[in-house]
């Protein structure tokens, strides 16, 4: 039987029918395989290390905003402070308490 392709990897000759090819070469069904599971693994390698670029980059933005609410807490708790302690009135107060809560959400 005469064979009409030849896989430009492993040389093994085939039938057209079963001819697969990339970037205009003809490989086999078992080198197409191999080389379209190559070129997956790569792809995957690439996503795999834009999702952990992407992960740090985030975690270093929530540290950020975490440290920031953090400081908010304790500004608003210096001001409670303040407030707690002053002859202010208990509308004064009571707004100042809103907006924090407005800020931060209700303290539990």
């Amino acid at each position: 039987m005469n064979k009409k392709w030849k896989c430009e990897i492993c040389g093994s000759g085939f039938d057209n029918f079963q001819a697969q090819g990339f970037d205009n070469k003809i490989y086999c069904p078992l080198c197409y395989f191999k080389k379209l599971s190559a070129d997956l693994q790569v792809e995957n390698f690439k996503l795999k290390d834009k999702l952990e670029k992407q992960r740090k980059e985030y975690q270093e933005t929530y540290k950020d905003v975490r440290e920031e609410i953090a400081n908010l807490k304790q500004a608003l708790n210096e001001i409670r402070e303040i407030c707690y302690g002053s002859d202010m009135s208990k509308q004064e107060y009571d707004k100042i308490l809103q907006i924090k809560d407005k800020v931060l959400g209700e303290e539990k």
